[in-house]
């Protein structure tokens, strides 16, 4: 009576067996649910690091993504400025004012990106390891 009370506290299985062959069943239905344990853990673990992955490589597409409209957004910016500086629309102080704006934006744009990329990474790490924390817990059953 007292390990059955000793079970039900520790969430625990408890099992009455009276010859040999109940207790060679109850030690197979022990092992079964311990392998299902296993696989559970193993598959979830799998799919958490499935999601990090997933989370990587969509953060790399973004990045890549940004840096070429940054790129392609200066290009398009300089190639107006000299075009204006060329057609005599705008004189050389402006054309030098106009770059340097043109390069600090860029620069600002650069910094964003970077800042948002690492902010985004040290998140998706955060909560990887947070899933498999969690994993974990479960399996210990905590």
């Amino acid at each position: 009576k007292q390990l059955k009370q000793i079970a039900q506290a520790a969430e625990g299985l408890y099992a009455n067996v009276t010859n040999q062959e109940q207790f060679q069943a109850e030690l197979e239905r022990a092992r079964e649910i311990a392998e299902k344990w296993e696989k559970w853990k193993r598959d979830a673990l799998s799919e958490a690091d499935a999601v990090r992955i997933d989370r990587r490589k969509w953060i790399d597409r973004y990045d890549r993504d940004w840096y070429e409209k940054n790129w392609r957004e200066s290009l398009n910016v300089g190639a107006a400025i000299e075009y204006l500086a060329a057609t005599g629309k705008i004189g050389s102080q402006a054309k030098t004012y106009l770059t340097r704006m043109r390069q600090e934006r860029e620069a600002l744009v650069t910094r964003s990106k970077e800042e948002l990329t690492a902010y985004l990474l040290n998140l998706t790490e955060k909560s990887y390891e947070e899933m498999r924390g969690e994993i974990e817990q479960k399996y210990r059953g905590e």
